[in-house]
């Protein structure tokens, strides 16, 4: 998802909850924090539990995130998605990308197919 694709849809609590631009962008706001907060606090995740564990954890909050952010009756349920989409986008997506790297072995960094 672009980013432009993103900041639509996280501004689309304007126009669901019919709220002001400034909630908008609060909703928007809180989805950098948690990703921020998920990307400082990530280092000694995974370091302590594992990249797979991270993996199977983080992945389905980004998920629920975005199911409670979509299908969320209030505001409130639209900040709580915003949040769980964050924390799991911030260590679910890289943690995927650097297991599949691992499980192909003998391949450079960058190399795509070849």
């Amino acid at each position: 998802m672009g980013r432009q694709q993103l900041t639509q849809r996280l501004v689309s609590v304007i126009d669901r909850h019919h709220v002001t631009a400034t909630i908008g962008t609060l909703a928007y706001a809180s989805f950098l924090a948690a990703l921020t907060a998920g990307r400082w606090l990530g280092p000694a995740v995974l370091e302590r539990v594992g990249r797979v564990t991270v993996l199977r954890t983080f992945a389905p909050f980004a998920t629920a995130g975005v199911v409670v952010f979509t299908l969320g009756p209030s505001t409130g349920m639209a900040f709580a998605g915003t949040l769980l989409w964050g924390m799991g986008a911030a260590l679910g997506f890289p943690s995927g990308v650097c297991n599949r790297n691992r499980a192909r072995p003998g391949r450079r960094p960058g190399t795509g197919n070849r």
